[in-house]
């Protein structure tokens, strides 16, 4: 490529970018982003060719992987460009999808892309410090180091919570954690870091660190392709946070919650399918039973029976008459009522239900005006997530503006644990 067609190549992607908003709302956002898409190729091949000789083939093979994932992945999807400052803030993509290794790939290519537009004549020395600079300052706030015991603890409330919830807003998690680990003296730093390195997949794949929502969660694995819908799902419900000792069961994958209505479902197992209460075979009936039901949460009971009953069969396990599989239905429907449920924070469907029970905002907040010590025990417990709160302040219409203001100060003045600096 001659120095005139580098040129031309950064004024197209430089266009596209400062007419980003215009493009959308003309059309053309899918023609623009694949004429985005050749031109950062373009620009990425010039890079590799400079660098040809100077690394390793692996090494260059590795940078130019890092800028078309983040260059044609993450960006250009949006009309975003390398020359957008929204492109320096490369800590975005920990929650988009990519490991804090790739991202700290990532960085080291991106860098070397601004020298190589500088050496080129294409952006001046202040804009190349600049970049750097800007560059540089990501992921710091990952740095923090552990111990190898914390680390452990950490990833098992991660695995617990993500069994528990389905998913759960990172920040809320962390509330949970110092509460119940208050000699721990886990800073939001720490849990930040301990979250950057374990974005995408999880410790051993257990859970996932993605975002819901915009917001990073943890994330159990059977809601990766629907944890937007989850998450709407669950909003303004209360969680269900038992003592340290027994939510970290979960993180045991042995561990069933609801033992009392699952021991019903065994003998009925037994009873209507001839499957052992004990063995390989009734442990993934259990096993599969409750994830049927936290991986469809968006279907009718009915429905979801239905897929219980063909996941048996499917299984060679078949009822000798319609009676059996009645009375396996009434069974089954009994057990649903009395297990944790994921899209319900923990609870079952019985306490969910229950006329007196304040499992949501919406019951916990009726007729009050002032944060009282009710929905401040709520608060500290972890029972209630303040962003939540205060998302439900800001579109009640059942209170006046200054009302709402002097209980959003109210939340903040409580100084709750939190990987923000305040609630808005």
């Amino acid at each position: 490529m001659t120095k005139q067609e580098l040129v031309n190549t950064v004024n197209q992607i430089t266009y596209i970018g400062q007419h980003r908003k215009q493009l959308i709302r003309s059309g053309q956002q899918e023609r623009q982003f694949r004429k985005l898409s050749r031109l950062n190729k373009s620009l990425i091949n010039e890079l590799i060719d400079s660098l040809s000789g100077k690394y390793a083939p692996k090494t260059i093979q590795r940078h130019q992987l890092r800028l078309d994932a983040y260059l044609n992945e993450y960006l250009a999807p949006q009309l975003l460009t390398v020359f957008d400052d929204y492109a320096l803030k490369i800590e975005r993509v920990l929650f988009g999808g990519f490991t804090y290794y790739e991202v700290k790939g990532i960085k080291t290519a991106l860098k070397k892309l601004y020298q190589f537009l500088f050496t080129a004549g294409l952006i001046d020395k202040q804009v190349e410090s600049k970049c750097k600079k800007e560059i540089n300052q990501q992921l710091k706030n990952c740095n923090e180091s552990l111990s190898v015991d914390c680390e452990r603890l950490l990833n098992s409330y991660c695995i617990a919570m993500s069994r528990a919830y389905g998913l759960i807003p990172c920040d809320q998690a962390f509330r949970i954690i110092v509460r119940q680990n208050p000699s721990r003296h886990l800073t939001a730093r720490q849990f930040q870091s301990f979250i950057a390195k374990q974005c995408g997949a999880g410790y051993r794949r257990a859970y996932y660190i993605i975002c819901a929502e915009g917001i990073p969660v943890i994330a159990s694995p059977l809601h990766i392709q629907n944890t937007d819908e989850l998450y709407e799902s669950q909003m303004m419900q209360a969680y269900r946070v038992p003592a340290k000792k027994q939510l970290l069961k979960l993180s045991n994958f042995k561990y069933l919650p609801g033992q009392a209505a699952l021991e019903k479902y065994s003998e009925c197992l037994k009873n209507e399918l001839n499957i052992a209460t004990s063995g390989l075979e009734h442990d993934y009936s259990l096993f599969q039973m409750i994830n049927i039901f936290n991986a469809n949460f968006f279907l009718s009971p009915i429905e979801i029976f239905d897929l219980v009953i063909k996941d048996l069969e499917n299984n060679g396990r078949h009822f000798r008459n319609q009676a059996s599989r009645e009375r396996f239905i009434t069974v089954l429907t009994e057990v649903s009522y009395n297990i944790p449920q994921q899209v319900m924070r923990g609870y079952d469907m019985r306490a969910f239900q229950a006329p007196a029970a304040k499992l949501s905002i919406l019951a916990l907040m009726e007729g009050k005006t002032k944060i009282d010590r009710e929905v401040t025990r709520a608060l500290e417990k972890g029972t209630i997530d303040p962003n939540e709160l205060v998302s439900y302040l800001h579109e009640t219409d059942d209170l006046d503006v200054i009302t709402k203001q002097a209980m959003i100060d109210q939340i903040n003045a409580l100084g709750l644990p939190s990987l923000d600096d305040e609630y808005k």
